[in-house]
């Protein structure tokens, strides 16, 4: 898959400012981070070419690509509030693959490309996705930009349509000591505030609106879509000791008996 990936060619690939909007300054960078996603997922998970996947932030088809390439009678499902970003994939990439879709999901409220209007929600749900009908759910740098409804939107679908052996793979913000220390020392991060007593923590706007929770909250909110932890890791970007990523990343699973 390494090969197929870097042997995409500049037609094949969505036009520079889409890359450079996910945070890839070259073609090459977008490449080596697809290749990167899709490996870790593909080996630690177990993937094969009969999985039934969900991308959480699909974005412009970063690791759709290597998805559709990858699936033989499996299913890729990518989702998306980014019209511009879905409709490049389902020009470019659907039409000569059947086993990927990309939905775009309508967003009232979107606070990432503008202002956020608290007296306005979203609802998000998967509907076209069956029940227990997923192997595998990733989410990259998705609940880091939600409110927590959002969040629990898509962990509730998470709940209903992961199989009993199935798993996902979510980055966030976890707001803890680490953090806290990590603001004290830097000045970094201080427009980040907690609101109310609900242990979500927000700040910034537009793309850089940022998405914090307490462990608590994100365990709770876990639990409330039947879900459960059974792998976390501290992410480096507020100085959390012997972090391997950037963010904070969870494996969770569907809890028993769901």
């Amino acid at each position: 898959m390494t090969d197929a990936c870097f042997s995409l060619t500049e037609s094949e690939l969505p036009p520079i400012e889409f890359i450079n909007m996910i945070g890839s300054d070259t073609q090459v960078h977008f490449k080596a981070a697809m290749t990167s996603f899709f490996h870790e997922f593909a080996v630690r998970f177990n993937l094969t070419p009969s999985s039934r996947v969900l991308d959480i932030g699909s974005g412009c088809g970063r690791v759709g690509l290597p998805f559709s390439i990858f699936l033989k009678d499996g299913k890729y499902y990518g989702v998306d509030v980014w019209k511009d970003g879905v409709d490049w994939c389902n020009t470019h990439i659907a039409p000569s693959n059947p086993n990927v879709e990309f939905h775009h999901m309508q967003a009232a409220n979107n606070y990432y490309a503008d202002d956020y209007n608290p007296s306005v929600e979203n609802e998000y749900t998967l509907g076209f996705i069956p029940k227990k009908g997923l192997d595998f759910a990733f989410a990259i740098s998705v609940f880091t930009h939600l409110t927590p409804k959002d969040s629990q939107d898509y962990l509730n679908e998470l709940g209903r349509t992961l199989d009993d052996e199935g798993a996902a793979f979510l980055t966030c913000f976890i707001i803890d000591d680490f953090f806290f220390r990590h603001v004290e020392r830097t000045g970094m991060h201080r427009a980040v505030k907690q609101q109310g007593d609900s242990g979500f923590y927000q700040g910034y706007a537009g793309q850089d609106f940022f998405g914090g929770y307490t462990r608590k909250l994100w365990e709770e909110m876990l639990t409330k879509a039947g879900l459960r932890t059974i792998g976390h890791e501290l992410g480096s970007w507020a100085s959390k000791p012997g972090a391997r990523v950037y963010q904070d990343t969870f494996v969770v699973m569907r809890a028993k008996g769901r």
